[in-house]
């Protein structure tokens, strides 16, 4: 049971650990098209 626990623990980690990429891969993008949007109007 202990076992299952700690697999299942894991498995949450991993997928936090992901979405938290994936989050900070979009707002890299959305910065980087903003700052590309600023340089266009300049």
């Amino acid at each position: 049971v202990t076992l299952f626990m700690f697999e299942s623990t894991l498995l949450d980690k991993s997928n936090t650990l992901e979405s938290i990429l994936e989050t900070d891969k979009s707002k890299r993008t959305t910065f980087e098209s903003t700052l590309l949007d600023k340089l266009n109007t300049l």
